[in-house]
C-alpha cells in the first residue's frame, strides 16, 4: 500500500465521520507527469478532516505518520456519501436531552349535598256503605330517596284540603268533600292495627331513619270508620301533602 507525508498546511473542514480512520486520495495522479494530487485524510487525533494537495514524490515517500488507501474517485464518492449519512445520525443522536420537569399538586374538591325525593302512590278505598256498621280500609305506599348515610329522616302528612273544625297538625281531622257540602271523614295511621294517627309534626310521624342512597318505602293504613250515616251519595276525595324532614 503507498504510504507518503502530508504537509503541515490544509484546509480544515467539518468532519462527516467522526470517530472513523479513514484515509483516501480525492483524486488520483492521471499520469507520471501530472505534479500534484488532492486527497481527503482524517487525522486520528481529533477525527478532523482535511482536503490538501501533495506532491507526486510526497504521495510515494514512506513514513510512520499516516497511511493512505489507493481508491478510485467513485469510491471516495460512495464513502463521502456514508459519512454525510453517519453525520446526520449523529446529530440525530446527539440531540438536546429533555427538559428538567416540576411537579406540583393540584387540589380537588367538591361536596355531597343531602337530598331527598319522595312519590306517594293514591290511597284508594272501596266504596262506603253508610247503612252497615263495618270499617273500610285501605293502604298506600310513600316512596322515598336519600343520600346515603342521611340521618333523622322522618315522613310528615299534612291535614287535607277540607280538614274538620278542631283539626290541627298534631291532631288531624281529615275528610273528603264531593265538591259540594258533601263530607266524608278518614283517618291516616302509622300501623296495621290503625291505632296510632300520622300527623303533620315530627312528634306524630313514624320514628326516624336513615338514608341509604337507595328508595325506600314506608305504609300508609287508612281507614274511613262506620257509623256515617248521614253522608250523601256520590265520589268524594281530598288531597294530602307527605313532607320529608331531614
Amino acid at each position: 500500500m503507498p504510504q507518503g507525508v502530508l504537509p503541515s498546511k490544509c484546509r480544515a473542514v467539518p468532519s462527516p465521520l467522526a470517530g472513523f480512520r479513514l484515509y483516501a486520495p480525492h483524486v488520483l495522479p492521471r499520469n507520471r507527469r501530472q505534479r500534484w494530487a488532492t486527497i481527503v485524510w482524517f487525522r486520528e487525533e481529533g477525527n478532523v478532516p482535511f482536503l490538501q494537495r501533495v506532491s507526486i514524490g510526497q504521495w510515494y515517500r514512506r513514513t510512520d505518520l499516516i497511511s493512505i488507501k489507493r481508491l478510485t474517485k467513485q469510491s471516495v464518492t460512495r464513502v463521502i456519501g456514508l459519512g454525510l449519512g453517519l453525520l446526520a445520525l449523529g446529530m440525530i443522536a446527539a440531540g438536546p436531552a429533555l427538559a428538567a420537569t416540576v411537579t406540583t399538586n393540584m387540589a380537588v374538591s367538591s361536596s355531597v349535598t343531602a337530598t331527598c325525593v319522595i312519590a306517594a302512590a293514591p290511597l284508594s278505598f272501596a266504596a262506603y256503605n253508610t247503612v252497615t256498621t263495618a270499617n273500610v280500609d285501605a293502604e298506600a305506599i310513600l316512596t322515598f330517596t336519600c343520600t346515603n348515610g342521611t340521618p333523622g329522616i322522618q315522613i310528615t302528612l299534612g291535614q287535607g284540603l277540607t280538614p274538620a273544625t278542631g283539626s290541627s297538625d298534631a291532631v288531624p281531622l281529615r275528610r273528603m268533600t264531593n265538591g259540594a257540602t258533601g263530607r266524608l271523614a278518614y283517618f291516616l295511621y302509622q300501623e296495621t292495627g290503625r291505632t296510632t294517627v300520622w300527623g303533620n309534626t315530627l312528634a306524630t310521624a313514624p320514628a326516624a331513619v336513615v338514608g341509604t342512597g337507595a328508595a325506600q318505602t314506608a305504609t300508609v293504613f287508612g281507614r274511613i270508620p262506620s257509623g256515617q250515616t248521614t253522608v250523601v251519595a256520590g265520589t268524594y276525595t281530598d288531597t294530602v301533602v307527605a313532607t320529608v324532614n331531614f
